[in-house]
């Protein structure tokens, strides 16, 4: 027996509306830190044709799972809707933006750190992440430059954007 009981080990969801322009970076840089599936909403894109090509060699690897799924103010629906087919197919599960980007300070592996923190009990059910909000960096116009490139001057710790937080989580956890 292998002891992997999930098919995949984190899982990010993500309700993508024109991301075109940003989705590869976040994917690759996500996938990089150890993320190894990614449901992506398309929910009302105008950039339908472009996100389709980004997305394509992804979904072709297994790696992403593409969903249209039409509708006003649908962030709640798309995260339930991934949380109820996929919570028995990850280990974690989190819900992130394609301007949020997760960075372990710790220089384990984003895997590492969470069995790390969830091994501490049995009953933890999620980790928070703190927002780190990032400024324009004084630029005025869009640049092809990555972002994690072209932005990397941030608020200070008590700036009050930074009291925000995203979840990683064990999504049989979760109650919808």
């Amino acid at each position: 027996m292998s002891g992997i009981l999930f098919e995949n080990q984190i899982a990010l969801v993500l309700s993508a509306k024109n991301e075109s322009k940003y989705i590869g970076e976040w994917l690759d840089y996500h996938y990089r830190i150890g993320v190894d599936k990614f449901y992506v909403y398309n929910n009302n894109s105008e950039d339908q044709e472009e996100l389709e090509r980004v997305l394509e060699p992804w979904i072709q690897a297994g790696i992403v799972d593409y969903v249209i799924f039409p509708g006003i103010m649908a962030q709640l629906r798309i995260y339930n809707d991934a949380l109820k087919r996929h919570m028995f197919d990850c280990k974690y599960m989190g819900i992130i933006d394609t301007d949020e980007f997760i960075f372990v300070k710790t220089g384990q592996t984003l895997l590492e750190f969470l069995d790390e923190h969830f091994s501490h009990a049995v009953n933890i059910g999620g980790l928070a992440i703190h927002w780190r909000m990032f400024g324009s960096n004084g630029l005025e116009r869009y640049s092809p430059e990555l972002v994690t490139e072209r932005f990397t001057r941030r608020a200070p710790n008590d700036h009050f954007n930074n009291q925000f937080i995203k979840n990683i989580f064990n999504p049989r956890w979760v109650l919808s």
